[in-house]
């Protein structure tokens, strides 16, 4: 959002409020209008400032995340207050106005749980890619005659319920392996336990691999040894998906019963690969049974989802930022109109 804004139309104001300066700080500064570093600002004095400053639309990039200014904006000093990127859910505060998200991870049936008005985007995730990143290679079933399932989350996320379903996986596919890959998996005690509960979920040892973390490129190139990630559930992953995608290994998803299981479904939906996102358990196991035994497929996602990727709103940040300008002139739209019909609420 920061980086692609149309200036001709926009004027950005930035509050930075965390102490941390490093060279991602130093890219959005170039790019804002005017920059304020806020860290030592009292909510109140932050509030007056956005005030003096005139803001329109004030943008809430934390929400309940440490080091959040919740209490800046339950002041309301802006007359449009808006969450959106920073979090994934609602903040709860009535003082914000809409919470942008996208219909995968805020269907209609549930917006009446919120405190703010629900305005959807074309994903709820804007990727943006790392620079530089590794070339995709051939899917590694080519090379090894079989497929490898894989998962790149951290292990807090694949509890037993998660275990077991994979296990059936594997049972149901005799050829295919599953590799599993977390930074916490670095740490040898933790590698021994995690690979004990893999034991005790019916994975015999020769059937899965544990790999430890790496510094992100490297970590990215380790996606060649992967045909099909295996989201957990039923918390999910999200920028781990998106990753995926990115290095041309699709995501069988369970889209669950709150956002942080539904992060995965909201990334493929978004991308048109809806028959990688299942209802349920069950489906979640035929999915990627039926993608494991379509290797033409595979092989056609493998070198198609990249360029995928970046002609959809997920990867292009002038189509997404796009949108979302488009809504911006719509709820300020709404609000001027509102000003001068009381009645319009």
């Amino acid at each position: 959002m920061l980086l692609s804004h149309d200036r001709s139309e926009f004027d950005i104001i930035c509050y930075a409020c965390n102490f941390e300066q490093d060279n991602v700080t130093d890219r959005f500064r170039a790019v804002a209008t005017e920059w304020r570093d806020c860290a030592s600002m009292g909510d109140s004095e932050l509030a007056t400032q956005i005030r003096e400053d005139k803001i329109d639309i004030l943008v809430d990039l934390s929400s309940h995340s440490a080091g959040n200014r919740l209490l800046v904006f339950a002041r309301k000093p802006a007359p449009v207050q808006v969450t959106a990127w920073g979090f994934g859910t609602g903040t709860g505060l009535p003082t914000i106005d809409y919470f942008l998200t996208d219909e995968i991870i805020a269907p209609e049936s549930e917006h009446h749980m919120y405190a703010e008005t629900i305005r959807f985007l074309p994903s709820h995730i804007p990727y943006m890619a790392p620079i530089p990143s590794p070339n995709i290679v051939e899917a590694p079933h080519l090379v090894n005659g079989y497929v490898t399932f894989g998962s790149f989350n951290r292990i807090e996320k694949m509890n037993d319920i998660a275990l077991a379903a994979w296990s059936e996986i594997l049972n149901r596919a005799p050829d295919a392996r599953l590799i599993i890959k977390s930074q916490a998996l670095g740490r040898e005690t933790v590698l021994k336990e995690f690979a004990a509960r893999m034991t005790k979920a019916g994975i015999r040892s020769d059937k899965f691999e544990l790999l430890g973390g790496d510094p992100q490129p490297e970590h990215l190139a380790k996606h060649a040894l992967v045909d099909i990630m295996l989201d957990p559930f039923p918390h999910g992953g999200g920028v781990s998906s998106a990753d995926s995608l990115w290095m041309g290994v699709p995501v069988v998803a369970l889209r669950g019963n709150t956002i942080p299981g539904r992060l995965s479904a909201s990334v493929l939906h978004a991308l048109g690969l809806n028959d990688f996102i299942a209802g349920g358990r069950e489906e979640y196991i035929e999915i990627a049974l039926r993608m494991a035994g379509n290797r033409s497929y595979l092989k056609e996602l493998r070198s198609s989802l990249r360029d995928r990727i970046i002609a959809s709103p997920v990867g292009n940040p002038n189509l997404y930022v796009g949108a979302v300008e488009y809504l911006y002139r719509d709820i300020w739209t709404e609000w001027c109109s509102a000003q001068e019909n009381p009645t319009i609420s």
